[in-house]
């Protein structure tokens, strides 16, 4: 695949809907998020774009300029439906990778992981069970925090095919150092809280996981 192809002038339709919103975060956090699912649900601003076309893309993104986006402020293109909290139903057994830029290069690399998110890219390299939800760049000090979100934490196939994709599509000045990457489960993150109505679907999914490890252990005795 090459990124250049998906130009202005690209009419093909996207897949799915896209939309934008952004976000702030505590200042005594290194996370992206740091409030609760609810609290931090509301301090979410939509941003009204409703992204259907790599043309639709770019009107965005050329009046969506990265450089205005103060320190700890996010912002999040996710698939309509989907929104960039860890508690949503739909994220909630899912992870993220987080990759650390330059500020220097963010935007361009915003720009290229926004592609590959709008045109399947990254979709097409995970687990036929998984999804992608969207992704993110929040503004620190002096680097830019740019995410991918998937649905399912549990398929390493997914985990390991988004790190694979975004590296092999960026180019080599553009690529994060290996140390500037990382995955996290939701779940992981300090400040995630489990919605009682959910906490079944966890606590379902950790008895899934606890006896697939037990029968793997198991068969190889």
């Amino acid at each position: 695949m090459e990124l250049s192809r998906y130009t202005p002038e690209w009419t093909e339709e996207a897949t799915y809907g896209w939309s934008s919103a952004c976000g702030r975060s505590c200042p005594e956090s290194k996370d992206q998020q740091t409030a609760d699912g609810e609290e931090y649900k509301s301090q979410l601003e939509q941003l009204g774009t409703q992204i259907e076309s790599v043309q639709d893309f770019w009107k965005y993104n050329n009046n969506t300029p990265v450089d205005q986006i103060r320190t700890r402020e996010s912002i999040y293109l996710f698939k309509q439906g989907f929104k960039p909290v860890w508690e949503d139903r739909r994220n909630i057994s899912g992870g993220s990778w987080t990759f650390r830029v330059p500020k220097a290069i963010g935007p361009d690399v915003w720009t290229r992981v926004q592609l590959l998110a709008i045109g399947e890219e990254l979709q097409d390299v995970l687990d036929d069970d998984d999804q992608l939800c969207g992704v993110g760049l929040s503004v620190r000090f002096n680097a830019h925090l740019i995410s991918v979100w998937h649905r399912d934490a549990s398929k390493k196939k997914s985990v390991d095919a988004i790190l694979r994709c975004v590296l092999d599509q960026l180019p080599a000045e553009l690529r994060p150092k290996p140390d500037n990457s990382f995955y996290k489960r939701h779940q992981d993150h300090q400040g995630f809280k489990a919605p009682p109505e959910l906490q079944a679907v966890l606590d379902s999914q950790k008895r899934a996981d606890d006896k697939a490890a037990a029968d793997k252990a198991a068969a190889e005795v």
